[in-house]
C-alpha cells in the first residue's frame, strides 16, 4: 500500500503537469518552444536522478531515500504552484522532476525486490492507481480553473496523500537493496540496455500527447479549458488498458505479445487523433491511443529488470537516465518544430517514436534467437512486401507467441513440407547422439549442398533441453490469411 500510494502521488503530479502547462501558457503567454523547455527541465531532472540512483541506493537505506525524495518533490510542486513567474515555475518543474523521479524509482525498486519474477503483474497493478490519478488530475484542473480556488490548488493534493502515508508507514521496515558487485562499475547486458531504451522511448511516446495534446485539440475548435478536460479521454484509455492488462498478465509469458498489441493500438489511436479534424473523432483517437500506451512502460520496465538479475538498481537508473534524455529531446523538438511549421505537422515526431519502440523491442529479442534459416528470411521479406505494415505487425506478434510457446516446451512445426524435409536429418542426428557420436557436417554442407547444410546447422538445438531457438510457424499465405482474420 505504501509503494502504491507513493507512486500514485507522483503520477498525479506527472499527469497534472502537462495540462497545467497549457493553463500556465494561457496566463503567461509564452511560446511553444518555452513550453517544451518546461518538459525538458522536468526530464533533465529525471535524467540526473537516473544517473545518481544506483550510487544513492548503495549508500542510503530505502526508507530514507523514499521519504527524503517525497519531501523534495513536495517542495518542487509548491514552488511550481505558488510562483507566477517563468523563472520560478521553471525551477519548480526541475526540482519536481528530479525528486519525483527518485521517488518513483525507489518505489519501483521496492516492488521489484519484494515480488521478484512476478514484478510484471505488480508493476502493472501499481500503475493502475497511477492511471486513475491520470484521469482525475486533468478533470480537477479543468473544474477548478476559473474558480476562486484556481487550478494551482490541485497540485497540493498529492502532498496530503504523502503526509498521510508518512504518518501511517514511517516506521515500517522496507526491503534492503540486493547485494550487488560492490562499488565497482556495473556492466549491464546489451539486451538490458535495449529494453531500457524501449522504456525510455515509450515514456516519450506517452508524454508528447500529455504535453501537447490539449493544444492540438484546440485546433479542432475546442476552447483551452474544454480541451484540457477532454484530455481525460487519453488518461481514461490508459486506465482501461492497465486494468485489462492486470487480468491478462496473471499467466506468465504474455508480456512480449502484449507489448506488440499495445504498439499496434497506439499507432491506430494516434493516427485517428492526429488526422481527425473534428473534436469527436480526435477524442476517440486519444482514448484508443491511451489504451495502447497504457502498458508500454510497466511491461517494458518489468522486462528490463528481469534482464539484470542482481543489478536492479542500475537497470532502474538506466531507464530513468535514458527516459530523461528522450523526454528532454522529444517534447522540445516537437515544440520547436511547432513554432516553425505548426503543431499539426510537428506531431509526426510521435510516429517516429512509435517506430523506434518496435525496432528496440525486436532488437532486444534477437539475442535470444539464433540466425534464421534462409527460407525463413525469404518468408519475412516476401511477407513485408506483399502484405504491408499491418501484416508485419501481425507477423511479429505471431513470432513472439511462437517463441513463448517454444520456450515452454510446446514447439510447433511450420509447414508440413518443411517438417517432412527435415525429418530424415533430425532422425539421423538423434541416432548418432544415442550412439555417443557428434554429427559433423562437411565443409560444403551435407551431401555437398551448401544451402542444405546451412538449413541443417540453423536447425541445431540452441539449449540443453534440445529445443530450437527459432521455429518456423507459418508460410507466406498462412501469414496473409491470419492477418486478414486478425485485422
Amino acid at each position: 500500500m505504501l509503494s502504491y500510494g507513493a507512486l500514485a502521488a507522483y503520477a498525479f503530479w506527472l499527469y497534472a503537469f502537462g495540462p497545467a502547462l497549457a493553463l500556465l501558457r494561457g496566463e503567461l503567454h509564452f511560446s511553444y518552444t518555452l513550453l517544451g523547455a518546461y518538459s525538458a527541465l522536468w526530464a533533465l531532472g529525471a535524467g540526473l536522478a537516473g544517473v545518481s540512483f544506483a550510487a544513492l541506493a548503495r549508500r542510503i537505506r530505502r526508507a530514507t531515500m523514499l521519504w527524503c525524495s517525497a519531501a523534495a518533490a513536495t517542495a518542487g510542486a509548491g514552488l511550481f504552484a505558488a510562483t507566477h513567474t517563468v523563472a520560478g515555475t521553471l525551477a519548480g518543474a526541475a526540482l519536481l522532476g528530479s525528486a519525483g523521479t527518485i521517488l518513483l524509482t525507489c518505489t519501483q525498486a521496492i516492488l521489484s525486490d519484494r515480488h521478484g519474477e512476478r514484478r510484471d503483474r505488480v508493476l502493472t497493478e501499481a500503475n493502475v492507481g497511477a492511471a486513475a490519478c491520470a484521469v482525475l488530475a486533468p478533470l480537477l484542473l479543468g473544474l477548478l480553473d476559473g474558480t476562486r480556488v484556481g487550478w494551482r490548488a490541485v497540485m497540493v493534493l498529492p502532498v496530503l496523500v504523502l503526509a498521510g502515508l508518512y504518518l501511517r508507514y514511517r516506521r515500517q521496515p522496507l526491503p534492503a537493496a540486493p547485494a550487488g558487485p560492490g562499488h565497482g562499475r556495473v556492466r549491464l547486458s546489451r539486451q538490458c540496455w535495449l529494453l531500457a531504451g524501449l522504456v525510455a522511448v515509450s515514456i516519450a511516446v506517452e508524454f508528447c500527447p500529455v504535453y501537447f495534446g490539449a493544444e492540438l485539440l484546440t485546433g479542432t475548435g475546442l476552447r483551452t479549458t474544454v480541451a484540457t478536460t477532454a484530455m481525460s479521454a487519453f488518461y481514461l484509455g490508459i486506465l482501461g488498458g492497465r486494468v485489462g492488462c492486470v487480468r491478462l498478465i496473471r499467466r506468465p509469458g504474455r508480456s512480449i505479445a502484449l507489448l506488440w498489441i499495445s504498439l499496434a493500438l497506439t499507432t491506430a489511436g494516434f493516427l485517428l487523433f492526429w488526422l481527425a479534424g473534428q473534436p469527436a473523432p480526435a477524442i476517440a483517437g486519444l482514448f484508443l491511443c491511451g489504451l495502447g500506451v497504457a502498458n508500454l512502460y510497466p511491461l517494458a520496465l518489468a522486462l528490463t529488470l528481469a534482464a539484470a538479475p542482481g543489478n536492479g538498481d542500475s537497470a532502474n537508473g538506466a531507464t530513468q537516465l535514458l527516459g530523461g534524455v528522450f523526454v528532454t529531446i522529444s517534447p522540445y523538438l516537437l515544440g520547436s518544430l511547432a513554432d516553425h511549421f505548426g503543431l499539426h505537422p510537428a506531431f509526426a515526431v510521435e510516429l517516429v517514436l512509435i517506430g523506434a519502440c518496435a525496432g528496440l523491442l525486436l532488437a532486444a529479442l534477437r539475442p535470444a534467437r539464433s540466425a534464421p534459416a534462409p527460407q525463413q528470411m525469404r518468408v519475412r521479406r516476401t511477407t513485408a512486401g506483399k502484405c504491408g505494415l499491418s501484416y508485419v505487425y501481425t507477423g511479429l506478434f505471431m513470432v513472439n507467441c511462437g517463441l513463448i510457446t517454444a520456450s515452454s516446451g510446446g514447439v510447433r512445426e511450420g509447414t508440413a513440407g518443411g517438417a517432412r524435409g527435415r525429418a530424415g536429418t533430425r532422425d539421423s542426428r538423434v541416432v548418432r547422439r544415442r550412439q555417443g557420436g557428434r554429427p559433423r557436417p562437411s565443409r560444403g554442407g551435407l551431401g555437398g549442398d551448401p544451402a542444405r547444410g546451412a538449413r541443417d546447422l540453423a536447425a541445431e538445438p540452441a539449449d540443453s533441453g534440445g529445443h530450437p531457438a527459432v521455429v518456423p510457424l507459418f508460410d507466406v499465405d498462412g501469414l496473409g490469411r491470419a492477418a486478414d482474420v486478425l485485422l
